[in-house]
């Protein structure tokens, strides 16, 4: 009870425990994750198990977390105090997190990094000491509410204060506001973030978002800077050093492509210098390394970087040599030029490979390629030109170089869109220089030039000077070609037709070229070569009109395809020519009629070495027609427009394949066309014909039957197709999209064909494959189609990325049926192949058969995983017919996994993620042979990856709604894992999975339990107990929802207090660990769990669990073997389970006791209009706590059970909670008395004073209360009873003050104030402290009673230190009576201040003894009458000052508070006496009790206290009294010859002088007088040598410092005074002590001297200190010197009339012997000469 007593005291003093300020704590708790008030209710465990969770999520992530693992994630990294750590310390944990955060920065969304950063805001205070990091690492995110969040809680630095505004508002800062300040000219932010950057860049930390970040916010504060007007200059100072660095990180390459951006906004519009230019790009051409990107932007950089050079400068070298070995360089360059400017780079890069070309002459081409864009401008190709002409002209060329030259030129030349800078080129050469390179090129440079595109170099041409055409044709072997068409590009071919195009450019005669050839096979096949190949215009239109069909009997067929090719040309002149021919071809079938005739050049047309290349043959009446019926009608149309031949052709031909013999002759003709298309050699005519044929509609089974082996050539021979396709101009795409119409039906053959071009073609051919086979999907069998889907699941997972992407989507959008699938499924096998039987065979086999079996299973999940795919993205509910093939596929990789180890958990999730919406839209009912139930439960106890018990838990949620039987009777395993495993995952969709379990498996198992007809709360135990276990491994935020939604699936009235009873016994085992911060969480959370259900579900809930707790057995023994438990007692001992009783009766009280359960009822209350919602309720609990209480034998649970009674008492009405109580708190039970009357007391504290129906229940309970307050009743009763009587006095005692009267009699009698039980009696004076408060002047005819006993008491306390409390007791109770009846104390006051002032002596007594002591004293001084304490003061004054230093300064304390309180007459009416006793006092020094300091301490509290009362007197009143104390020091004591005496006295009387003085100034100068001739007195002793001690010279010495200091003016100038005075006091000089540092001489001559300013007593002063600087004693010299000095620094200039008079004293001190009397002396010149204004040694000389 001492404790308890010693609390309530501290109470009573107002003396309490400062405890920590929560809503303090709270306002500097700063949490990423969690509000003020969440956060603050964690500590450091909670916080760092959260982090870790985290931590372990981010080093899934990222290895490189793991260095982090021994440092800021360490167990020892909970005790890190940054407050108790060195700077070194500080240091490297501030590196450490700069790392952590730069690693983190790409990860910061996550929510794994926001728990890692609590962690390092919480323990690390980050926020606060690494703010600007975590700024400048996340800064990529500003955009985000995450970085908002950061920002309010972080202590920004100074340079980082622009952002306070967005952090106030709590809103993320905009783009706008950080580019400006970015671009701000004085502000450091730019270096800052630049600086940081390249710091977690160097450390390969670098990551997409940061890089994305700094080039947009770079750039824009670039065009920012220039908007605002920022100088160039300044701009390129602050961003190139950065740039530079950063460009340097060939592992970065995004920082570099960003650091490239800000380069070329640097260059778009600053006017840098050329140095810096190709200081510039050389440093991008030095950094970029492998990756694509980084060298396509590192090239548009350099771009840019060449845009802003005057003229055409050459590259710098190093540029130019990273740029020739860049791989893929040139066409990367020609891309270029589609987007960007690039023609300076170009034209320098073409100028400087001119400049070299005698290394590389073949580099020309890359010249030529880049000019004949048409990009570069005429004076810039001119330019090259002239170069390469130079180039070539020198004298020592090789003739490679000249060759090389002559051909570019002869390209360029020949280029219709050059022709400016041609002649530009040739104007600027001049006629001697171009004859000069004629010769030496061997070509003419101003022939006009060409009007065609060529598709082949065409020959230039010739002047007379060189060889003539029959030369050239005689140089050309042409006795070989009997066919120009027998390949792609005949032997003589090329020479020729260069001669065609020459000749016809130079207007000259073609005859001979013709004439040169054998046989009119050769020139009708150059013919057809001729307007298929050239490029030039007039050279095509040339050739076809150069065609005769002049031969009778002749058939020309096969020209007919050749001559359609030529409708199909670009240009209309060619259209014209063939359209021409045709009609003339027309003409001769129609004029022979169909007469016998040959075949023109069946046999050789397309003859090859080869071998043969058959066409088929028309009959002469189909040809006809074909020529007459299909494009004779049509001829102006299709000269009109090239692409009209398609469907002129194909309209005509329309009905080909089909039966009638209308249609036979349209059959022969697309058969023989297609024999040309597989035949020629030619590609243009390939494409132009199979184009037409393509063309035809209805022609499916012709194009399988005669151009599939077209398509199938192709196939594998890509590259030869593309590499044709480009020698002939012919756009690849088109004709690889002509190839693929070939197949246009589904049948085998088409299909067949069509699946080898999908997966054996390269690029496009199988992409426009893949595309074809979509468009014709629902014509193929679905045999077929089952292949083709084999065959593009190969392409997707192992084709090229353009493939791979065409074959995805193909399988995505063209319909496959679940036969397809499952088919498809079925042959993948899952299953290892069989071991051999023997141990010998098997370790035969060795590792290779081990390695073998494991590729084999890997390929099959490859296959297996693209399908499932394949059925996730087309949508899995749309088959569910395959579900029980699924389950099936889930055991075998089940079985896979456990058998071979393989990690397989990807497949896992999709066979599992498909089986869900399978479930789902399953109509029927689930067979249970389908449902393999146990197959998903041993998928979710092996596997180890979250993502497939999320998935399969998802699954069984959709089976419990379609098949809940099959899945309850296996649903607790599923539960159990749960609890274990699932339960701790932090994330959205692992929370989304578990409340889909609960929601949907839960309510039919309940269901199931309810149909048993058992206890459903028991018999669900298992799937409660599974959460409850895992409690501690869910995380934090999560808890309370997951439960919430667990309890409302349950049914809350049902299954809360279930919950909560297992959450008491978890409750139970952390109390048993000692871990407060859990279990104050635990605490909370059953709080907001129960509160979340409304205040009525959870009363139901509360009695439920003291039902529960009422039939819990309270040993092993007691255990009912049949009975039904919540818990599980298997490994329960006898002290478990009273324990656990106890601590479900503690969770009632909890809940019970809560304040916001108070609030919530009194919310209920208002809203239902009821005064006492549940009276009913709660009494019945009170009942059952009651009769519990009747049973209850063991102690702890005992104390619960009153716990609970005494919240369940509160929440009843007062006058129903007194009824209750009457009975008990008079029981017979002492122990039940005891509590209820505890019980009662703490009710009253908790109502309101001013409710009256309260207060009379109270009242009512007071005679029933001091029924036990008797000398037989115990000790420990009666306090209780002194306790509450004291909380009910304090609450109602003034109302109710004759009820409480009335008990006052057994308070003081032998039961209680004179009880033999020390505690029994200090509780009674804490109730009577209390009382007196409240009763007052009802108190006065028991004080009689109480005070002496009290005072008795006390005086027995002070000498006992065992009975602190009751001195402590006594003194409050006194304190509590001087306030209300101060008048009672007159006879006590003596004896009182005597047991003060001993207790005050006694120096071990507790600071809160001595604070309850003076709180007394005080009280006593402020409230009785003055004279009554001043009486009893000065009575006790000589006990007192033998008690002690600490006695005496207690009654000065209270003397002084006298003198504040009381008015100027009382004091006045006093002062005699107060003059006495003061004088008494001031004789302490006198009778040597004490010494020292203590005496100078006890001194001066007198002196003060004093004073105080002479402010409180006039001068009428005070000067006799002054008189008298000089009389008491000078006089009284001297005539009695007491010298020691006289001597203390005095010593005192100049201290107080002093202070006095000091205190009243210039207003007491007059109290000076009277001690002026005892003060010369005693001087002269001193100088004489009569008196000699020291303390009294000081005290004198210093006493005249303070009189003169504050003199009234005039006052010493007074002859009468200073005369004395003056001589007297210099002449101190030669005292021993008077060089002391303690020494007030020298400022008291100083202030007389101030007080007399008259030049006769400046004169008098200085002369008598003079006289002393010739003094045989060095101190004596060394103090007048230092006077002087100080007289100077006081008086100033008007010192200086005293300088004639000084000088010569001076001179003589500068000689003097003394070392200190000559520096001293140096002084007093310096300061001398700081008034004087020049050097005084003119003076001294």
């Amino acid at each position: 009870m001492a404790s308890t007593l010693a609390s309530q005291l501290a109470a009573i003093s107002q003396q309490s425990v400062n405890t920590l300020d929560r809503k303090k704590h709270v306002r500097n708790i700063k949490s990423l994750l969690f509000d003020q008030a969440e956060a603050a209710d964690q500590d450091y465990e909670t916080v760092f198990a959260i982090a870790v969770n985290g931590y372990v999520e981010l080093r899934s992530l990222d290895h490189r977390f793991d260095v982090f693992e021994k440092g800021l994630f360490s167990e020892s990294s909970k005790g890190v105090n940054r407050d108790n750590m060195n700077a070194k310390e500080n240091e490297d944990l501030d590196v450490a997190i700069v790392s952590f955060v730069q690693l983190l920065a790409p990860h910061f969304l996550l929510r794994s990094a926001s728990k890692a950063l609590e962690w390092l805001i919480r323990r690390f205070k980050a926020h606060e000491k690494n703010a600007a990091a975590l700024i400048m690492a996340f800064l990529p995110y500003h955009t985000h509410p995450l970085f908002a969040r950061l920002l309010s809680i972080l202590t920004l630095p100074e340079e980082w204060s622009f952002l306070s505004q967005w952090r106030k508002a709590r809103q993320s800062p905009t783009k706008a506001s950080i580019v400006k300040q970015l671009a701000h000219p004085t502000a450091p932010h730019y270096t800052l973030l630049s600086d940081f950057l390249i710091s977690a860049v160097q450390k390969k930390r670098t990551y997409h978002a940061l890089a994305s970040f700094w080039a947009a916010y770079a750039v824009e504060a670039i065009t920012f800077m220039r908007t605002t007007g920022v100088d160039e200059e300044k701009i390129v100072e602050r961003v190139l050093p950065g740039v530079a660095d950063g460009m340097k990180f060939k592992h970065a390459p995004e920082f570099q492509i960003a650091n490239y951006m800000i380069i070329t906004a640097l260059a778009s519009r600053a006017t840098l210098d050329d140095v810096v230019i190709k200081a510039l790009m050389d440093a991008v051409a030095i950094s970029w390394g492998s990756q694509a990107s980084a060298r396509r932007c590192g090239l548009i950089c350099l771009a840019q970087l060449a845009q802003m050079r005057e003229g055409t400068p050459s590259l710098p070298r190093t540029t130019l040599k990273a740029m020739e070995n860049l791989e893929g360089g040139e066409g990367t360059l020609l891309e270029m030029g589609d987007k960007y400017r690039v023609d300076k780079l170009w034209t320098a890069y073409c100028l400087d490979i001119i400049e070299n070309v005698h290394e590389n002459p073949a580099a020309l081409d890359k010249v030529l390629a880049f000019v004949k864009t048409g990009k570069l401008s005429s004076n810039q190709v001119a330019t090259i030109l002239k170069t390469a002409a130079h180039a070539a002209g020198g004298k020592k060329v090789d003739t490679e170089v000249v060759q090389k030259v002559s051909a570019v030129l002869e390209d360029i030349r020949s280029t219709t869109s050059l022709a400016e800078a041609w002649t530009e080129f040739t104007n600027g050469l001049g006629p001697n220089k171009v004859k000069q390179l004629e010769m030496k090129l061997t070509m003419t440079l101003t022939a006009e030039v060409a009007n065609d595109v060529p598709m082949i170099e065409a020959a230039p041409p010739v002047e007379s000077a060189e060889p003539s055409l029959e030369d050239k044709l005689a140089s050309i072997k042409l006795e070989d070609e009997k066919s120009f068409l027998a390949a792609e590009e005949p032997a003589s071919g090329k020479a020729l037709l260069r001669l065609w195009d020459d000749a016809l450019a130079n207007e000259k005669d073609v005859a001979p070229i013709l004439g040169s050839l054998k046989g009119d096979v050769a020139i009708i096949t150059f013919l057809v070569y001729a307007w298929t190949r050239s490029a030039r215009e007039i050279s095509r239109v040339a050739a076809i009109n150069a065609l005769a069909f002049t031969q009778e009997k002749v058939d020309y067929q096969l020209l007919v395809p050749h001559l359609i090719g030529a409708l199909a040309d670009m240009s209309a002149a060619v259209r014209q020519a063939a359209a021409d021919a045709l009609k003339a071809l027309q003409k001769v079938y129609e004029k022979q009629e169909g007469k016998k005739s040959v075949v023109w050049a069946q046999d050789v047309i397309y003859t090859s070495p080869q071998g043969d290349a058959e066409v088929e043959l028309l009959k002469w009446a189909e040809t006809t027609k074909l020529l007459v019926e299909v494009v004779g009608l049509k001829m102006e149309e299709c000269v009109q427009d090239e692409k009209f031949v398609v469907k002129a052709v194909g309209g005509g031909l329309s009905g080909a394949g089909k039966k009638g013999k209308e249609n036979t002759w349209k059959t022969s003709v697309y058969a023989a066309l297609a024999s040309h298309v597989i035949a020629c050699p030619l590609m243009v005519t390939k494409f132009r014909v199979l184009s037409v044929l393509n063309g035809v509609d209805g022609a499916a089974s012709l194009k399988g039957k005669n151009l599939l082996t077209v398509l199938e050539k192709y196939a594998t021979k890509h590259d030869e197709l593309r590499s044709a396709c480009n020698a002939a101009s012919v756009p690849v795409v088109e004709m690889e999209q002509e190839l693929v119409k070939i197949v246009e039906d589904g049948k085998e053959a088409s299909t067949s064909v069509l699946r080898a071009v999908i997966s054996k073609a390269k690029g496009g051919l199988a992409v426009v494959a893949i595309e074809r086979a979509k468009a014709i999907w629902e014509t193929i069998k679905d045999e077929s189609k089952l292949e083709l889907v084999k065959t593009l699941l190969q392409v997707a997972a192992d084709g090229a990325k353009d493939v791979v992407a065409t074959a995805t989507a193909a399988l995505d959008e063209v319909s496959i049926d679940a036969a397809v699938l499952s088919q498809l499924i079925a042959e993948v096998q899952l299953k290892a192949p069989a071991q051999d039987a023997t141990p010998a065979k098997r370790q035969k086999g060795g590792k290779a058969a081990a390695e073998a079996t494991a590729s084999s299973l890997q390929h099959a999940i490859q296959q297996l995983t693209a399908l499932l795919e394949l059925v996730e993205r087309k949508g899995a509910e749309k088959y569910p017919e395959l579900l029980g093939q699924f389950f099936g596929i889930l055991g075998d990789l089940l079985t896979v996994e456990i058998d071979l180890k393989m990690a397989i958990s990807y497949p896992q999730q999709l066979v599992l993620s498909t089986m869900t919406p399978m479930v789902e839209n399953y109509t029927g009912a689930l067979d249970a042979k389908v449902v393999r139930i146990d197959t998903l439960v041993n998928c979710i106890r092996n596997s180890v990856n979250p993502q497939v018990h999320n998935r399969a838990l998802l699954l069984v949620s959709a089976l419990s709604d379609v098949a809940p039987e099959t899945v309850l009777h296996s649903v607790m395993p599923i539960f159990t894992f749960m609890g274990a495993n699932v339960l701790r995952q932090d994330d959205s969709y692992s929370a989304h999975v578990i409340q889909q379990t609960i929601e949907r498996v839960v309510p039919p198992l309940v269901n199931m339990y309810r149909k048993n007809g058992s206890n459903v709360v028991v018999d669900a135990a298992g799937v409660l107990s599974s959460f409850v276990n895992a409690f501690s491994h869910i995380p934090v935020h999560r808890r309370l929802k997951l439960f919430l939604v667990l309890v409302q699936t349950l049914g809350a009235e049902e299954f809360l207090h279930g919950i909560l009873a297992l959450l008491a016994e978890k409750r139970m085992d952390v109390k048993g660990k000692n871990k407060d911060s859990e279990l104050e969480y635990l605490d909370d959370f059953c709080l907001s769990l129960g509160r979340s259900f409304g205040v009525e579900t959870e009363l139901i809930a509360v009695e439920k669990l003291i039902d529960l707790a009422r039939d819990l057995p309270l040993r092993a023994a007691n255990v009912d073997k049949k009975g039904e438990y919540l818990f599980n007692f298997t490994t329960y001992t006898d002290e478990r389970f009273a324990r656990l009783k106890e601590d479900v009766l503690n969770l009632a009280s909890l809940i019970l006791g809560s304040k916001q359960f108070r609030v919530d009822l009194a919310s209920y209350a208002r809203a239902a209009g009821v005064e006492a919602p549940f009276q009913d309720r709660l009494a019945s609990v009170v009942e059952k706590l009651l009769a519990m209480l009747g049973t209850a034998k063991v102690a702890v649970v005992t104390d619960a059970l009153y716990k609970a009674l005494d919240k369940t008492l509160l929440l009843l009405p007062m006058p129903a909670f007194t009824a209750t109580m009457e009975k008990l708190v008079v029981h017979s039970d002492i122990s039940l008395r005891r509590k209820s009357i505890a019980i009662v007391r703490s009710r009253v504290e908790k109502e309101s004073p001013m409710d009256p129906e309260a207060q009379q229940a109270t009242v009512a309970l007071l005679p029933l209360l001091v029924e036990s307050v008797t000398p037989q009743s115990d000790g420990e009763t009666i306090q209780i009873v002194f306790d509450c009587i004291g909380s009910m006095a304090g609450k109602y005692g003034k109302r109710e003050a004759g009820a409480f009267a009335k008990v006052v009699e057994p308070i003081i009698g032998d039961g209680g104030l004179l009880h033999e039980n020390v505690d029994v009696r200090v509780s009674a004076l804490v109730c009577l402290s209390i009382m007196s408060a409240t009763l007052g002047p009802r108190l006065v005819p028991s004080l009689p009673k109480i005070v002496p006993p009290v005072l008795n008491m006390l005086d027995e306390a002070v000498k006992d230190e065992s009975l602190d409390l009751v001195e402590l007791a006594s003194y409050s109770l006194l304190e509590g009576l001087v306030k209300v009846i101060p008048s009672f104390l007159g006879p006590y006051m003596k004896k009182t201040f005597i047991v003060c002032f001993t207790s005050a002596a006694q120096t071990d007594k507790g600071d809160e003894i001595v604070e309850v002591r003076r709180a007394l004293l005080f009280a006593i001084a402020e409230r009785v009458a003055a004279k009554t304490v001043l009486a009893a003061l000065f009575d006790t004054w000589t006990t007192v000052f033998k008690l002690g230093k600490v006695a005496v300064l207690d009654l000065f304390d209270v003397l002084e508070e006298v003198m504040r309180v009381a008015s100027r007459a009382i004091i006045g009416t006093q002062a005699a006496i107060l003059m006495k006793f003061f004088l008494s006092a001031f004789d302490m020094r006198k009778d040597e009790l004490f010494q020292g300091k203590v005496l100078q301490v006890l001194e001066s509290r007198a002196i003060d206290v004093f004073i105080q009362m002479v402010m409180k007197l006039n001068d009428t009143t005070f000067r006799p009294l002054y008189l008298r104390l000089v009389d008491w020091v000078f006089g009284e004591l001297q005539e009695k010859n007491d010298t020691q005496g006289a001597l203390a006295r005095q010593i005192f009387y100049y201290r107080f002088l002093a202070t006095f003085m000091d205190t009243f100034k210039s207003v007491v100068s007059g109290y000076i007088g009277p001690v002026v001739d005892h003060t010369v007195e005693l001087l002269g002793q001193f100088t004489e040598g009569k008196a000699t001690t020291p303390d009294l010279w000081h005290a004198a010495v210093g006493a005249l410092e303070k009189c003169f200091a504050h003199a009234e003016e005039g006052y010493w100038q007074n002859a009468a005074y200073f005369d004395k005075v003056a001589p007297a006091l210099i002449a101190q000089a030669t005292f021993a002590d008077a060089v002391s540092p303690k020494s007030r001489l020298i400022p008291a001559i100083v202030e007389l001297a101030a007080a007399s300013p008259s030049d006769d007593h400046f004169k008098s002063i200085n002369t008598q200190v003079l006289q002393h600087m010739r003094s045989d004693n060095a101190n004596v010299r060394l103090t007048a010197v230092k006077a002087e000095t100080a007289l100077y620094g006081r008086v100033g200039e008007e010192w200086l009339t005293m300088l004639p008079q000084t000088v010569p004293f001076i001179a003589e001190a500068m000689e003097d012997e003394d070392e200190n009397v000559e520096r001293a002396t140096q002084a007093l010149i310096v300061k001398i000469e700081s008034y004087l204004g020049e050097s005084l040694q003119k003076f001294l000389t």
